[in-house]
């Protein structure tokens, strides 16, 4: 038996909602949109993927696709704004020395998610980094999660899913895995408490306790 930890992106590992604000008010403006948006506002549109959060962004249900490029873009280049969160480098380094896999799946864009991780996490050992690519859809659907975990003959049974929303928590049920949510991150508190996650915590270094 090899415990494994799935791990959510936006809100879970790193702080990234200033830097998306950026990307969504730069590409309002650049576009002529009526449109600019608080920290708070942006929050709303997260969970779902970058298409969902521009088409929340502009209040289209059809997005233009030059327009859905220049934002992906921005969102790249507003990347480097954002921060790891207090306790996670330091945890995530003594479960890689306790035998813990380590695993990322997000519906971040997957190029995003690796530059991202590259540039803030690139000390962490992860046995996969997967976010959103356009032949699988985004979470709560786990097709593209549970063939990662067969390819790397990760057993559901001893794996759990880490994240800060609801989305989160069915993604969680989707893989079969426990899920775990983050207190601190973006998340609808009353929709979370509704989905009934396996575990909450306050604090990154409380997923110590899992293992």
């Amino acid at each position: 038996m090899k415990k494994f930890i799935v791990f959510d992106l936006d809100g879970t590992l790193i702080n990234t909602v200033t830097g998306i604000t950026v990307a969504v008010n730069e590409t309002m403006k650049h576009f002529n949109y009526p449109y600019k948006y608080t920290v708070d506002d942006v929050v709303t549109f997260l969970g779902h993927g970058a298409r969902y959060l521009y088409e929340k962004a502009t209040k289209k249900e059809n997005i233009d696709d030059d327009e859905y490029n220049y934002f992906q873009i921005e969102y790249v280049k507003s990347q480097g704004i954002s921060e790891v969160y207090p306790e996670v480098i330091e945890t995530l380094n003594k479960m890689t020395i306790m035998g813990v896999s380590l695993l990322i799946y997000s519906n971040k864009p997957n190029g995003a998610l690796q530059y991202l991780i590259k540039d803030k996490l690139n000390s962490i050992k992860f046995s996969a980094i997967q976010g959103n690519v356009i032949e699988y859809p985004t979470k709560p659907d786990a097709t593209l999660l549970k063939k990662i975990m067969a390819d790397l003959n990760l057993k559901d049974v001893d794996g759990f899913y880490v994240g800060d929303s609801y989305v989160d928590i069915k993604t969680a049920k989707n893989a079969n895995l426990k899920s775990v949510i983050l207190s601190y991150g973006y998340g609808d508190k009353e929709k979370i408490k509704e989905a009934k996650p396996d575990y909450t915590f306050d604090h990154f270094s409380d997923l110590l306790k899992l293992i």
